[in-house]
């Protein structure tokens, strides 16, 4: 899909921002380069579409040297999508979004039918097409502007910090979102990052660059199972808990199968005894074919007693969950960055399967800090 071939970048002045590169991009990849600044990790990406141009070898684009194309002609055909956004502010969400379809001359009722399309993938409804960018959140106009580059459907996106100004919780649903849309779509991605678990999360594959040159190129486990020298581990943190632990890498090895639950059919007064005796202050909520819902606790009774009976008048259906599958070290960083006491594991209906506890994750990290040293320890009594 995408290849470098002996691609240098000289500055005037300067020194090489990059250096030498080769590196070959899977069509349907997730490829993130991630380095410190000024590794030349932005300026790769720049490169592939002629932002910069290099001052030596090729990047070939499926097999086609992008230097021989149409300069306008080859930015049609790549999505870019950045930190800023860029959404223009006179502009409805539709004509953001359509900007490069008009471009292509596409007619305004199959640009309009795309904008919607795009909105569903990303649960957005129909109306916020004819607002404008100051009436959304920085979230959604984050949005908008990933939809933007998928508009025309290019196959390649290049992505450069799209996420570093929203806040933490927003830019860890965003992520989520991105990913599931990148799997599903088979879309090629380019991502430049300089935030470690946001390449651990997102990439097929690690690029890690120092001084303009490739230091390891792998997936996230083969970086974290095997770094090559010591600036990769330091650079990805030794602490890193599947590193340490590597045999438990998914949320089913942890988690408990028997979470405490309650049907929405349910009186508050039997959501009570319940939790009385599975010893636990809140319930997750299921309907008869075991399918989440949300969840009650103490505080939610107590506030709704005098006006509500049943579960399913209350329930709060604000719950983040993971499916199946989730590596354990996205799990760890949600629940530590969020606060959380548990997520619920679900399956791809939705059906409720376990759950993942703090506690849970509490053995993880006793073993994976302590656990050698205890060993250790009583082998020498």
């Amino acid at each position: 899909m995408l290849k470098f071939d002996h691609v240098t970048k000289v500055y005037e002045g300067e020194n090489k921002a990059v250096d030498n590169m080769n590196l070959e991009v899977e069509k349907g990849e997730f490829v993130v380069f991630i380095g410190p600044s000024g590794c030349g990790k932005t300026t790769t990406m720049k490169m592939i579409n002629r932002l910069i141009e290099p001052s030596q070898g090729s990047i070939l684009i499926e097999g086609e040297n992008i230097l021989e194309k149409d300069l306008v002609q080859l930015r049609r055909e790549i999505g870019y999508v950045i930190q800023q956004i860029g959404l223009f502010p006179h502009m409805t969400i539709q004509e953001n979004i359509s900007l490069v379809p008009k471009l292509l001359k596409w007619p305004e009722d199959k640009r309009r039918s795309r904008a919607e399309e795009l909105l569903q993938l990303v649960d957005m409804e129909q109306g916020y097409l004819d607002r404008f960018p100051h009436e959304l959140s920085g979230g959604q106009q984050q949005r908008i502007g990933v939809l933007r580059a998928l508009a025309a459907d290019p196959p390649l996106i290049l992505m450069d910090e799209p996420f570093g100004a929203l806040d933490p919780i927003t830019r860890d649903s965003l992520q989520e979102e991105f990913k599931k849309l990148q799997q599903s779509l088979g879309k090629t991605i380019v991502f430049v990052t300089h935030d470690m678990d946001e390449a651990l999360k997102l990439a097929d594959r690690i690029v890690i660059m120092r001084d303009g040159q490739l230091v390891q190129v792998g997936t996230p486990d083969e970086i974290l199972r095997n770094p090559v020298d010591n600036f990769v581990e330091e650079f990805i943190g030794k602490e890193r808990l599947v590193q340490a632990r590597p045999t438990i890498q998914t949320v089913e090895q942890i988690m408990s199968p028997d979470p405490a639950t309650v049907t929405e059919d349910k009186t508050l007064s039997e959501a009570i005894q319940i939790m009385k005796q599975r010893r636990v202050d809140s319930l997750l909520v299921v309907d008869g074919q075991g399918i989440l819902k949300g969840y009650i606790d103490i505080e939610i009774i107590d506030q709704n007693r005098k006006r509500a009976t049943q579960v399913g008048d209350v329930l709060n259906t604000e719950l983040y969950t993971v499916t199946e599958g989730t590596l354990l070290r996205d799990t760890i960083h949600k629940i530590l960055r969020r606060g959380m006491k548990y997520v619920p594991v679900i399956d791809e209906e939705q059906h409720l399967r376990g759950l993942v506890t703090r506690a849970s994750l509490a053995d993880v990290v006793y073993d994976s800090i302590w656990g050698e040293e205890d060993q250790l320890a009583t082998t020498d009594l």
